[in-house]
């Protein structure tokens, strides 16, 4: 097994004890999200940088670069959230275009993952 997954295996079973063990049913709720979308964009970014580089059409060579993708990548994450969390919730389309991104990231992640590794 490699160390990569060891670190994640043992990060996520210290959090979940820290947080289930010590911290109120909503809280430990909160601080499992979100240190379980801290890994995902960490792995996301780990394992993608250089595709996001390619896209964003960023020059390897400049010094900016690796930089440069982070920001858009971050900026757009936070700029979803902001977006969602900010507009009136009690728009029906709305809501049900923010709720279908947040159930389809699952059917994402393995549909992302499976062509990385040529299995579709």
């Amino acid at each position: 097994m490699s160390r990569q997954k060891v670190a994640l295996y043992a990060s996520t079973a210290l959090c979940s004890i820290w947080a289930w063990g010590f911290n109120p049913y909503g809280e430990a709720f909160f601080i499992m999200n979100f240190f379980h979308a801290l890994q995902y964009f960490a792995i996301v970014w780990w394992r993608e940088q250089g595709t996001m580089k390619r896209v964003f059409r960023l020059p390897e060579a400049k010094r900016a670069a690796k930089p440069a993708a982070l920001a858009i990548f971050l900026g757009s994450v936070f700029a979803y959230g902001f977006i969602a969390d900010s507009l009136p919730i009690h728009d029906q389309w709305f809501v049900a275009g923010v709720m279908c991104v947040a159930i389809m990231h699952f059917w994402y992640d393995g549909f992302v993952w499976s062509v990385r590794r040529h299995d579709v």
